[in-house]
């Protein structure tokens, strides 16, 4: 990858400030509801941590939704 230095170097700065996750697929949402006046939100439901593995530390595999789904229920009634 010939920008795999400039990208783990960005990814070493955003975890210094403090970032648990990052993911690109809703930047598309937020920029519509941005232009439009509009509140949007996103829950993330992490599989792994790629960071917890890399340190050495367990890192148990999560698929139960519940609750991801009980916490975006609560987000839409607060948005």
């Amino acid at each position: 990858m010939p920008v795999s230095d400039m990208l783990k170097s960005k990814w070493e700065s955003w975890k210094r400030l403090g970032v648990l996750a990052s993911e690109m697929e809703t930047a598309a949402l937020f920029t519509v509801a941005h232009t439009r006046g509009i509140r949007a939100g996103c829950i993330l439901h992490a599989l792994w941590n790629q960071e917890r593995r890399a340190a050495g530390i367990n890192d148990p595999e999560s698929f139960d939704l519940d609750i991801t789904i009980r916490i975006a229920v609560e987000a839409l009634k607060a948005l």
